[in-house]
């Protein structure tokens, strides 16, 4: 009964770690610029997710959208992660990039979707402006 417990409270802290949502949108629109056009910031990321172990699932260019899904890691089963673009100027793109566990939502969370999020964030807006 005892080690029934243990099991329970450990599979239940497991799973409340593992279920936590992040978005980039709340952070200030400054934070989510990059300094370079939609088309070249579009490419980049499309480039980039494969090797960051993110599957596309839809991409539309008319709207700059794309769906994507986190594959499974030690920190996450695995992650739904949207991406929207907008454009703010000829030369400047806002990201907003979200990341939520593909099996539901808790209120608990390890960190580790905001910080997958930043990071992508920061992996795009490097390469995007190192190609403008």
């Amino acid at each position: 009964m005892k080690a029934g417990k243990i099991f329970f409270i450990v599979l239940m802290v497991f799973l409340a770690g593992c279920a936590h949502y992040s978005v980039t949108s709340e952070r200030t629109e400054e934070e989510n610029t990059i300094v370079a056009p939609i088309e070249v910031v579009w490419q980049k990321t499309l480039d980039l997710l494969p090797n960051e172990r993110i599957s596309v699932t839809t991409s539309d260019i008319s709207t700059y959208t794309i769906k994507a899904r986190k594959s499974v890691t030690f920190w996450s089963w695995c992650a739904d992660v949207p991406i929207n673009l907008y454009p703010r100027s000829p030369h400047k793109t806002i990201v907003h990039i979200e990341a939520h566990p593909a099996l539901g939502t808790t209120l608990v969370g390890w960190g580790h979707q905001e910080r997958m999020t930043v990071s992508l964030f920061e992996k795009i807006k490097s390469l995007s402006e190192a190609a403008r």
